[in-house]
């Protein structure tokens, strides 16, 4: 009788717990909901981020030799594996692809939550000069000086 009321008390307790922590995004299926196709010689900032020579997800210039990405994307990979490209709306042919020299991811960065999850990649001054005029911008904030 002990032992039925030991298993009892288990199962109840298992049953209670808390469950475990789960990341807040999942992979889908890749597409952007409600989106539409775009010519990349309108959003000349976009770059396409690449692992491997394999497109991962998106990427944007912020200036000559930096760019703009997810933390979850570079968390863990080699940086000499890391490549942009830019100038086609085709992430597999045309414009021009430039290798990753360093990255910093955000030092909050959750991986649990997803949370700070933004990460600069540096590439060579000269990687992208051609569309370096294209940098992504942020509203300027009022008490913002520069």
């Amino acid at each position: 009788m002990l032992h039925l009321a030991i298993f009892f008390m288990f199962l109840l307790s298992s049953a209670l717990a808390l469950p475990t922590r789960a990341r807040l995004w999942s992979r889908g299926n890749g597409c952007i909901i409600g989106g539409s196709s775009a010519n990349i010689a309108n959003y000349l900032w976009q770059l396409s981020f690449q692992y491997g020579g394999w497109h991962t997800c998106g990427a944007s210039i912020i200036n000559a030799n930096r760019e703009l990405t997810d933390s979850h994307l570079v968390d863990g990979l080699s940086v000499f594996l890391i490549s942009f490209r830019a100038g086609t709306s085709t992430h597999g042919s045309g414009g021009f692809v430039k290798r990753a020299i360093s990255g910093y991811m955000h030092s909050s960065y959750n991986d649990h939550i997803v949370d700070y999850d933004v990460a600069v990649v540096q590439v060579c001054v000269i990687c992208l000069k051609s569309i370096c005029h294209n940098f992504s911008t942020l509203p300027r904030s009022p008490g913002l000086r520069r």
